[in-house]
């Protein structure tokens, strides 16, 4: 079942890649919030990649939404999610954290859904094969869920 995973990935993930990079200003021009919103709450692979390559053309709330939005595919598919941010080098990018952390704002002023949030998070972040990564992953969380602990 994982490496049919893999392999529809690396079609959706590699396939386009070879022009991408000499249209990446273009197509990231193309890839307005509200497409890579519509796509991402649909959990389209192909907006994913489309946000993590784009995310640098986005700013404020709209980015906000986005990576709130991308931390839901860590609940659809935990290994798809580390190799998809693995290949896309997210898992080397400072701002990674954006990643795991950002909650919908249904979690504002709930605190107590914060730390079952992060946990449940940490929880699916086990399975990550990239130790390195996984380890930084936790960090960020257990970080998350211990601000949110002293508050209660």
């Amino acid at each position: 079942m994982a490496n049919m995973k893999i392999l529809i990935f690396v079609a959706l993930l590699f396939i386009p890649l070879a022009s991408y990079a000499k249209e990446n200003v273009e197509t990231c021009k193309n890839k307005t919030y509200e497409i890579l919103l519509k796509g991402m709450d649909s959990l389209e692979y192909s907006s994913l990649i489309d946000f993590i390559r784009c995310r640098d053309y986005h700013d404020g709330g709209n980015l906000g939404d986005l990576y709130i939005q991308a931390g839901l595919y860590l609940e659809k598919d935990p290994f798809l999610y580390e190799y998809i941010l693995t290949e896309e080098g997210v898992h080397s990018d400072p701002d990674f954290k954006n990643f795991f952390v950002m909650l919908p704002p249904t979690f504002v002023d709930r605190y107590q859904a914060q730390i079952l949030e992060y946990k449940k998070r940490e929880g699916l972040v086990k399975s990550f094969k990239n130790e390195n990564f996984r380890k930084r992953v936790q960090s960020v969380l257990k970080q998350a869920n211990n601000r949110y602990e002293s508050l209660e």
